[in-house]
């Protein structure tokens, strides 16, 4: 064996010291005089901003009071994260062994095609009492008020995935019977137990169930406001980031010796004439590019008027079961298309007749909104067995199906439950 001895290592001198020339600014989430605000989500630090009133409902003996809620409201409601804190209250307690708690839910769909599939979503239950788990004897008696605090199962079970739970619902299914739906329920469940009679053990304990119907309701909301001014032409250069932009190819059926549209819409004169059959629509487009064809009887209603494709806000129900699925879908809304005028082309390089040539591109626009019709939408979730999804979709009307081949794309989307605020509260 060979050993060899380490050379010495001497400290380095310690590193020099820095003055504070510049202090810490101080950071805060409100912008200064000279500053904006581009973009703020909240972050929950507590239930401070939660409601503050309470839910009561007796049952005989036995009272339950529920924390952090509107006051008047006839089902208790909960969002996202906010556990189901409470106060549990009896007339009688003296008999009483053991008390339970926990949070139940069930999703279940009735469709004539795929019957009946329920499943249920739980966690294991919470103890707030047990007498033969207290050895101090004087503390097994129960007292007459019990706290108890209890949050919501985070998934639920479908095959051999996990998904996130979904919002309380009630959807009743397109179609002639009226009788098929997609439902998700939740239940405060507790249990109670008590002795029959202290002389006589061997009778064994009573148990009395209650159940508490909740609602789950996740709020949501957009990570930016709606801007005022919602023309596109008018704020495509100031505000690129507020728009996404899709382009559908509506094709020609064969025989008609038209051209493919593609939705902004874009096509040659010829074929936008046969889409449009009002000429004065065509007209009013050209008057408005640059063209010399104008008319004073000419309106944007006249181009309202020969509409040629179709907006709509598009609810599609999934339910599956034994890996078959079935597809549902109802509007949610439609639109309200007005039409504008194009944007100004480039000057013309030729005559009249040039521009009227097959090849020149002549172009019809809309714009307009959306509206939910229904009062109270849930937003759209994946629960395995049932899934909601929302699109805005595009179609061709009726009048012009003879020309073109049908057509109808869908974009998904995503519904919020409130408004953009930048003092948003993601608890509730």
């Amino acid at each position: 064996m060979i050993m060899t001895s380490q050379p010495g290592y001497h400290s380095s001198p310690s590193p020099p010291s820095y003055a504070d020339a510049f202090p810490v600014p101080d950071y805060t989430t409100d912008p200064a005089q000279n500053e904006q605000r581009i973009e703020y989500r909240h972050r929950p630090r507590d239930l401070s901003s939660l409601p503050s009133g309470i839910y009561v409902q007796k049952h005989a003996d036995v009272t339950v009071v529920l924390n952090n809620q509107e006051d008047g409201v006839s089902v208790p409601v909960y969002g996202r994260r906010v556990p189901a804190n409470g106060t549990l209250l009896f007339d009688d307690s003296e008999s009483i062994t053991e008390v339970t708690v926990q949070i139940k839910g069930r999703v279940e769909f009735l469709s004539i095609a795929q019957g009946f599939s329920t499943t249920d979503i739980t966690d294991d239950p919470i103890t707030l009492f047990n007498s033969t788990a207290t050895p101090d004897i004087s503390a097994s008696s129960c007292p007459n008020s019990l706290s108890f605090s209890c949050v919501f199962p985070r998934t639920v079970r479908y095959g051999d995935k996990d998904y996130p739970i979904p919002p309380s619902h009630y959807i009743l299914l397109p179609g002639e019977t009226n009788i098929e739906y997609a439902r998700c329920a939740y239940s405060l469940v507790f249990n109670i137990y008590r002795i029959r009679s202290r002389r006589a053990a061997f009778l064994g304990r009573s148990r009395r169930h209650l159940e508490l119907d909740i609602e789950y309701r996740p709020r949501s909301r957009p990570p930016r406001p709606i801007i005022f001014d919602r023309s596109l032409f008018a704020t495509i250069k100031s505000c690129p980031e507020e728009w996404q932009q899709f382009t559908y190819v509506i094709f020609p059926k064969p025989g008609t010796n038209l051209d493919p549209l593609s939705c902004q819409v874009t096509g040659t004169r010829s074929t936008l004439s046969k889409l449009v059959p009002n000429q004065s629509a065509v007209a009013y487009s050209n008057s408005h590019s640059g063209s010399s064809n104008t008319s004073s009887e000419i309106s944007p209603r006249a181009l309202f008027e020969t509409l040629p494709i179709r907006m709509t806000l598009l609810r599609q129900i999934v339910l599956e079961i034994n890996g078959s699925r079935i597809a549902k879908q109802f509007p949610l809304g439609d639109s309200k298309l007005v039409a504008i005028p194009p944007p100004a082309p480039p000057p013309p390089t030729g005559s009249r007749t040039s521009r009227s040539a097959n090849g020149y591109q002549e172009n019809l626009n809309w714009e307009g909104e959306i509206r939910v019709e229904l009062e109270e939408v849930c937003p759209s979730f994946n629960a395995g067995m049932v899934s909601v999804i929302d699109f805005v979709t595009l179609q061709i009307v009726k009048t012009n199906q003879s020309l073109y081949l049908p057509l109808r794309y869908g974009h998904p989307v995503r519904l919020v439950t409130d408004t953009w605020s930048d003092t948003a509260d993601t608890y509730a």
